[in-house]
């Protein structure tokens, strides 16, 4: 099984530069091997798991949309919190947490350890930390 991130940003001026780099490390670190929890196999079979970003101004609270399955692909919608995000005092430990929470209630729903993303997010906040 793989796991893959896409995005969709909405062709409008945002107030802070687009964090495509955290999104780039994301996808790097995700890319490996998976093995499909029984309670995501038992539902979508041997599909391949994608996360889709969606920035957009009107987004006020995170907010997750899906599935859309077919036999291959699973996705699920991520709608981040602009306004939110935006105003935080470090936007793009704002943006890696909203990414972590969204992610980790569709993992958590279908049975994944979250060991592994509990560590990848803590490598993403850590690193955002240091180079801040």
């Amino acid at each position: 099984m793989r796991i893959t991130i896409a995005n969709v940003k909405f062709n409008i001026p945002f107030m802070f530069k687009d964090p495509e780099d955290i999104r780039n490390e994301l996808r790097s670190m995700l890319d490996v091997d998976w093995v499909s929890p029984k309670k995501f196999q038992d539902k979508f079979g041997s599909a391949n798991l994608s996360f889709v970003l969606v920035l957009e101004r009107k987004t006020e609270n995170l907010e997750v949309k899906g599935p859309t399955a077919d036999k291959e692909l699973v996705d699920f919608a991520i709608w981040l919190p602009y306004k939110k995000i935006n105003s935080s005092n470090n936007y793009r430990l704002s943006y890696i947490s909203h990414i972590e929470e969204g992610m980790k209630k569709i993992l958590s729903m279908y049975g994944f350890d979250l060991e592994y993303f509990n560590a990848i997010f803590l490598e993403l906040k850590k690193k955002e930390i240091e180079n801040g």
